[in-house]
C-alpha cells in the first residue's frame, strides 16, 4: 500500500562455502535505473537514482543465509513497476553473473467512502432535472465509478460524467462524479467506488428524496435513519446493467 513499506524479495541458493563478501548485489527498473547496489554488507549507491535515495535497504543479517530481499520504505505511486535483482559473485576472474530474478510491485491506496451531493429540502419539484455529485479521495490506481438504483442494478457508464485529478506530491487521485436525474416522488440512489487493485468497494450513503414529505438528503443523523437508509447491495464485478429501472 502507497506510505508503508514493501519487501521485494530475492534469493540466492548455491550449495558450497561462500561468504558475505563474495557477493554483489543489484537491484534495477525494468528501465535499468538503479535502486540498491549492495557489496557484501556495505551499500554502493552513488549511482542510485536519486527518487529511491534514503528509501531502500537489505537486511545484512540476512545475506548470509542467501535472503537478498529488498526493502522499499514510504512506497509511491510511481513506485508501481517490474524490478530485477542481479547477483553477482566473485570468481578468480573477478565477478560474474550468477542470478538475474523479476519481481512486479503494484501500488495501491483506498479510497474514501464517497459522499453524495445534492439538492436538500424544499429545493427542487416533481419533474425537475437534478444534478448530483459523488466525490472520493485520496485512492490509487484510478477507480471504477458505479451509481446504483434502489433496486440495486447499476446505471450505464454514459449516464453519468466522472473526473479524476492527480496530487502532483502524492501521486493520488481524486474523483468526481456527477449524475444528472429527473426528480420523481421518491427517489434513491447510491454511489459505489470499486478499486481494481485492492478489489476494496466503497459504498456512499444513499440520497433520497421523498418530495411529498418535502425531504431530500444524503446525510444521516440518527441510528433509525441509518437504518432506512442501506444502499443496496452491489453487484459483482461492478458493471453498467443493460436496463434502467425507474428511480
Amino acid at each position: 500500500m502507497i506510505g508503508e513499506r514493501v519487501t521485494l524479495p530475492c534469493s540466492y541458493e548455491e550449495g558450497g562455502r561462500w561468504q558475505v563478501s563474495d557477493l554483489r548485489v543489484l537491484w534495477q527498473t525494468a528501465t535499468d535505473l538503479v535502486v540498491h547496489a549492495q557489496y557484501g554488507a556495505i551499500e554502493e549507491n552513488d549511482a542510485q537514482e536519486s527518487r529511491y535515495r534514503n528509501r531502500t535497504s537489505l537486511v545484512v543479517g540476512h545475506i548470509s543465509k542467501g535472503d537478498l530481499s529488498l526493502q522499499l520504505d514510504t512506497v509511491n505511486a510511481a513506485d508501481g513497476g517490474r524490478y530485477q535483482c542481479i547477483v553477482l559473485k566473485k570468481g578468480l576472474t573477478g565477478f560474474r553473473k550468477v542470478k538475474a530474478s523479476h519481481v512486479s510491485l503494484i501500488t495501491a491506496a483506498n479510497y474514501s467512502v464517497p459522499v453524495i451531493s445534492g439538492p436538500g429540502q424544499g429545493e427542487i419539484g416533481l419533474g425537475e432535472e437534478v444534478n448530483l455529485t459523488c466525490s472520493s479521495f485520496g485512492g490509487y490506481p484510478l477507480p471504477v465509478v458505479s451509481w446504483i438504483d434502489r433496486d440495486g442494478q447499476t446505471l450505464p457508464e454514459d449516464a453519468h460524467v466522472d473526473t479524476f485529478s492527480s496530487d502532483p506530491g502524492s501521486g493520488l487521485y481524486n474523483v468526481t462524479s456527477i449524475l444528472q436525474i429527473t426528480a420523481t416522488g421518491n427517489t434513491s440512489l447510491c454511489c459505489a467506488i470499486f478499486n481494481k487493485s485492492t478489489q476494496e468497494r466503497k459504498l456512499s450513503f444513499p440520497w433520497k428524496c421523498n418530495l411529498e414529505a418535502g425531504i431530500c438528503s444524503g446525510q444521516l443523523e440518527t441510528p433509525l435513519q441509518k437504518h432506512h437508509f442501506q444502499c443496496p447491495p452491489v453487484p459483482h464485478p461492478l458493471r453498467p446493467s443493460s436496463h434502467k429501472l425507474p428511480l
